[in-house]
């Protein structure tokens, strides 16, 4: 099986099994005789949109920018504190939903237990025996069926058990429906309706209260569905209604299967080494931390990453946030929502390359949200054109400050950072459509900042006030400060935006006055700086920083995820970036999850394929928890944040292939440690499709195969060509890159 296993239940949230449908989020605990199920809706959240907007922020914004600009960083940020956080401060936040429980009515010894996730049918199972009956349950969250299902079977012995549920957290009440149903309501601002229902049981089934019981059976199928009142009125009668299916077990998973499939089986790798399939997860884990190899384990963990984004992320709904959909507590860390100084953007940094690209419309949707809010918060706190949104967002499409913390709060570039996807999903499906139906955000964001940059002493065109994501510095009057006039981070973002209009544009024949005034602004940016001991600087002016080994590598976005810095274009810059990355990780940087991810991959644009590998090794090892999701380090115990697995899931992706500057590169950053394999599947900018097999750490079987019509540079090692594609067209090459 590919998959992951184990000998033993869950007893925490982090060992538990997780399955979804992109709305629907369910947990799997694995008990015995007793199972646990959490439940989650993606629009389940505190509340509804409300106005945060500080009415002192348009007034006061020349003053917190002469401040700046005259060195008085901390009454600059003391000003701010007051004037630009939003009132409230916070925005909404994700909510847990219920439990669902299944008491099984027997006891004795349990021998034989196993628990798994199979990956390629996206189907949890649990069994084990007792006084001689094997006890069987499968659950999968099923996509076309909108409702999670669980099969319940005992082989010689009778089935009888109790499914019952509890809210977790706000307004609860329960109801028996008859017809061996059940429902739980609740919910704050957003209110919810979770329903279940037991079909196709060949014993006797009752209901009463908030239980559904089920006595002298041998089978029965648990159909589970939730709705919110967020995009339904009728929340309730729509949650029974998704229950009214008339379709048998085997119909209903078949379906499931063959949905889920048609994404996950886009691309396989096998990374060769000693079968473990046979060995359980969680030993597997342990005995990779301590220093064993374990291959299979790293292939795992990939396809790991691409089973979550499928199952959190599809059309119509909302993007994966902090936990994707998968959250227990209703007072999640951070809220669980969106993080948009990173976090959101990480969390699809692989949906293209792993040919997910269904998974990004969500993440699409939402920026038009983003948008259509920001264009009100741009106005009214900067009386600048244009859309704006800070570090955080939520259901809501929220474009307000989050917080009163000064490293993150009076920040502008979220919104930009995450208008970059949009050409860059373009690059890889060329999507005419796609792209001129999201031209607007891309062309709201640069309105903004061509109202918003100021003019700086030197000339350049500056954000202000701006920071580099959460980090500080020691300023001139030795205050520590985060507000500054523009940071490298900026820089690159800027610059990447600007040069996207410019191009989206030209080839949607748009806005040709707006576009040469961007390629006049795009001057005018500062330039990437090296500083004294050789690194990029990450302020216009050299600091030190408070926190050397900070977690955030936003000075190094040029790098990645954008392509401004690289090893074969700028090699000072590349140098720079890499002495940069270096002294962060030599005082303690990556610590997090998410952090560790991004070394990762910027560790993959240098080339530096063993030290990507040694960072996934730490990635894997330190900040994976048993049922492989990503830890996220707090002073009460590691929690659950899903951007780790979707950066790490990218990270390995990149070591086997990059593209960028209209260049595709083979086997880039392929570590020593993973000498032989083969992918297939990987998707590459300008439309290509590229299966790779290597052999000792050389390339021995490439194909390519053309989505559309293109041109584009093949690299691999010291030897390249370009070739030209149409549209169908399928090619091999051998590791010299001569035809097979």
């Amino acid at each position: 099986m590919n998959g992951l296993f184990y000998l033993q239940p869950a007893t925490t949230f982090n060992q538990a099994l997780f399955s979804g449908n992109g709305r629907l989020g369910c947990v799997a605990f694995g008990g015995a005789p007793s199972e646990r199920l959490v439940l989650n809706e993606e629009s389940l959240w505190s509340g509804k949109k409300r106005d945060r907007i500080n009415p002192a922020c348009k007034s006061q914004l020349d003053e917190v920018r002469r401040l700046i600009f005259e060195g008085k960083v901390a009454e600059a940020q003391e000003l701010a504190h007051r004037a630009i956080v939003a009132t409230p401060p916070t925005q909404r936040r994700y909510k847990a939903m219920c439990d669902i429980t299944l008491n099984l009515s027997h006891s004795g010894e349990i021998t034989d237990y196993t628990r798994s996730l199979d990956l390629d049918k996206a189907v949890i199972t649990t069994s084990y025996n007792c006084g001689g009956t094997l006890y069987k349950r499968e659950v999968f969250t099923s996509h076309p069926a909108d409702c999670v299902v669980v099969r319940l079977t005992a082989e010689n012995g009778k089935l009888e058990f109790v499914a019952g549920g509890k809210v977790r957290g706000g307004f609860e009440s329960v109801r028996s429906l008859g017809n061996a149903s059940a429902a739980f309501f609740g919910g704050e601002g957003i209110k919810f309706a979770c329903v279940m229902r037991v079909v196709h049981c060949d014993g006797e089934v009752s209901s009463m209260g908030g239980d559904i019981c089920v006595r002298g059976a041998t089978y029965a199928t648990l159909l589970i569905s939730a709705v919110t009142d967020w995009k339904h009125k009728n929340f309730f009668e729509k949650a029974c209604a998704i229950l009214d299916t008339q379709k048998s077990y085997k119909d209903l998973l078949e379906e499931h299967i063959n949905d889920y499939s048609k994404l996950y089986s886009r691309v396989s790798l096998n990374l060769g080494g000693e079968d473990k399939s046979g060995v359980p997860t969680d030993v597997r884990l342990s005995e990779f931390a301590r220093g064993g190899v374990d291959n299979g384990l790293i292939a795992l963990y990939f396809n790991f990453g691409r089973y979550l984004l499928i199952s959190c992320s599809r059309a119509g709904g909302l993007p994966a946030n902090l936990q994707g959909i998968w959250n227990e507590d209703p007072l999640p860390c951070w809220d669980s929502k969106y993080t948009i100084n990173i976090n959101l953007q990480m969390n699809y940094w692989h949906a293209n390359i792993c040919g997910l690209e269904e998974c990004c419309e969500p993440f699409f949707s939402l920026l038009q949200r983003v948008r259509k809010s920001g264009k009100k918060t741009a106005d009214k706190m900067y009386g600048c054109k244009g859309f704006v949104a800070h570090h955080n967002t939520d259901i809501n499409a929220d474009t307000a400050p989050q917080d009163k913390y000064v490293p993150a709060t009076c920040w502008t570039l979220g919104g930009a950072w995450l208008a970059l996807h949009i050409y860059d999903f373009y690059r890889f499906t060329g999507d005419t459509s796609f792209l001129r139906k999201n031209y607007c955000v891309l062309k709201d964001a640069v309105l903004f900042f061509k109202d918003f940059l100021i003019e700086n002493k030197d000339g350049y065109l500056v954000a202000c006030p701006s920071l580099s994501p959460e980090n500080s510095y020691v300023d001139g009057n030795k205050d520590k400060v985060s507000l500054c006039a523009g940071s490298t981070s900026d820089t690159a973002i800027l610059t990447q935006l600007f040069s996207d209009f410019i191009s989206a544009a030209s080839l949607l024949n748009k806005d040709k006055k707006l576009a040469e005034e961007s390629k006049l602004i795009l001057k005018k940016l500062p330039p990437l700086k090296i500083s004294r001991d050789g690194r990029i600087m990450e302020w216009l002016e050299e600091y030190d920083e408070v926190d050397k080994g900070h977690r955030h590598m936003s000075h190094l976005i040029g790098l990645f995820p954008a392509n401004l810095i690289t090893v074969e274009n700028t090699p000072e810059l590349a140098e720079a970036a890499k002495k940069s990355l270096d002294y962060r990780l030599a005082h303690g940087g990556g610590g997090t999850g998410w952090s560790r991810a991004w070394v990762v991959c910027l560790k993959d644009r240098l080339k530096d394929g063993d030290g990507a590998y040694e960072n996934l090794r730490e990635l894997i090892s330190k900040s994976t928890f048993p049922n492989l999701t990503d830890g996220h380090p707090r002073p009460t115990g590691g929690i659950f944040q899903i951007d780790g697995n979707f950066g790490g899931t990218c990270g390995i992706a990149e070591m086997l292939l990059q593209s960028y500057d209209n260049k595709l590169f083979i086997l880039p950053a392929l570590p020593k440690e993973l000498p032989y394999g083969e992918v297939k599947g990987l998707r590459a900018r300008g439309g290509i499709v590229c299966d790779i097999k290597w052999n000792e750490g050389k390339a021995e079987h490439i194909t390519f195969h053309a989505l559309r019509d293109t041109e584009i540079a093949i690299v691999y090692n010291s030897k390249s060509f370009r070739k030209t594609f149409t549209k169908g067209e399928t090619i091999s090459l051998d590791g010299e890159l001569g035809s097979i």
